[in-house]
């Protein structure tokens, strides 16, 4: 009822203030609505069509925001809800996948990026679903499709540089990483891959440069080595012999306990023709990492300059006190063995293999075993006995064959364990 009453009130207050400007303006006024066209009209009427107008119009405006704000909340909440959707089919995603259901699975992710295309998250999992079903270029696919041009999604940049690695697409893994980045600059891992291709593609620098702002990021000795090691392959780059001695010379200098830098530097001088100073190099190097092999290029350096007793030497040499008690020693002892029998100095060769024999080398390979077998067939042999020499390798191969199947039979002897890791019951105590 009061509601009714104050509609009436406002209508009569309405009439009233009309009336009231009728009274007090009842002169015409013209009105011009363009250059020939006026409208003459009470005073009062003017008033009041300009406010009605104005009235109306402030309400078409207020219509109009409210509609625009009732569509905007309308597709916000449409969107959640199917983002919501979205992450419960995300879940299913992650328990087909555990049922290794992976059609399943790429018929859901694609259902979601058809109505969303720029969910990442589907599109990784996707990319990676028909990854692990040996896909590579459909997932490259799956990942192209969700690169828009002018955005950067880190984690697809990330997955096709990847991908693109394992088909060895070094030059397009390489154009992703750079991308990725350019946006998250101290990824460790991304710099890791990144200077992996770039040393494939032989661009050395760039690696070096990549791995500089690893080590900065995350340092690590590993880092280092490895930055080293794409160093000197750039410096074996130079073409200049005498400019890529000095370099050589300075990594070396700078990093002394790196190895292959004094080994290079070494190959460098023998190619020279500097061979004491070549056997100094490699001796260093043996020193250093303790590789069979600097011990040969060792004895070669001296083999050519005709001077074996200093090659006989100089192998000796590297082998200290106790030395044949580790497994590097036992092994350079073969090989000075060889060295001798190579030299025709059998006898001297006989008195090191003697070494052998009472040598205590804890897990030593069999290969070096084998070896030692050989070697001593060998020299039996250049001592004249023949026969010495084969039974030596006989008792050895039946010695191997007895090992062999002893180890077998103990194998399958053994009875297999029960569930929990427990033997079974036949070896518990009554």
């Amino acid at each position: 009822m009061s509601k009714r009453f104050l509609k009436i009130l406002a209508v009569l207050l309405l009439i009233a203030a009309i009336s009231y400007l009728y009274v007090l303006n009842p002169n015409e006024i013209e009105v011009r609505l363009s250059g020939s066209r006026t409208w003459r009209a009470p005073a009062a009427l003017v008033l009041v069509t300009v406010f009605s107008i104005g009235m109306l119009l402030t309400a078409l405006f207020a219509l109009y925001l409210e509609a625009k704000l009732y569509f905007r909340h309308w597709r916000e909440r449409r969107q959640f809800e199917t983002a919501q959707r979205h992450w419960h089919e995300i879940e299913q995603v992650r328990e087909v996948l555990a049922a290794e259901q992976f059609d399943r699975a790429g018929a859901l992710l694609s259902r979601i990026l058809s109505e969303n295309p720029g969910h990442t998250v589907a599109r990784v999992m996707y990319a990676e679903t028909l990854l692990g079903q040996n896909h590579p270029n459909e997932a490259l696919v799956v990942l192209d499709e969700g690169r828009e041009p002018g955005t950067k999604s880190g984690e697809l940049l990330l997955l096709a540089a990847q991908i693109h690695r394992k088909l060895g697409n070094h030059t397009a893994s390489l154009d992703n990483l750079r991308l990725f980045l350019s946006k998250s600059p101290e990824s460790p891992a991304a710099l890791r891959l990144a200077a992996e291709s770039s040393e494939t593609l032989e661009k050395f620098e760039e690696a070096e440069a990549y791995l500089e702002r690893l080590q900065r990021s995350a340092p690590h000795s590993d880092i280092e080595r490895q930055r080293q090691e794409i160093h000197l392959k750039r410096l074996q780059t130079i073409a200049d012999p005498a400019e890529r001695k000095a370099a050589v010379t300075v990594l070396a200098k700078q990093a002394k306990d790196y190895s292959p830098a004094w080994r290079l530097l070494a190959q460098i001088e023998a190619l020279e023709g500097n061979l004491e100073g070549a056997a100094k190099l490699f001796s260093r190097c043996y020193a250093l990492d303790q590789e069979i092999q600097d011990i040969v290029s060792l004895a070669e350096v001296w083999l050519r300059s005709e001077n074996p007793s200093r090659a006989v030497a100089a192998v000796r040499s590297t082998i200290p006190p106790g030395g044949l008690n580790t497994e590097r020693g036992f092994e350079a002892q073969i090989f000075l063995i060889k060295l001798l029998l190579h030299l025709e100095m059998v006898d001297e060769a006989a008195k090191e293999l003697s070494k052998l024999h009472s040598a205590v080398t804890p897990n030593r390979s069999m290969e070096l075993d084998i070896e030692k077998v050989v070697l001593q067939a060998r020299v039996l042999q250049r001592q004249g006995k023949t026969d010495e020499a084969l039974n030596a390798l006989l008792d050895s191969a039946r010695e191997r064959e007895q090992v062999a199947y002893l180890k077998e039979e103990r194998e399958s002897s053994i009875p297999p364990r029960r569930a929990g890791g427990q033997l079974s019951p036949i070896f518990s105590t009554p």
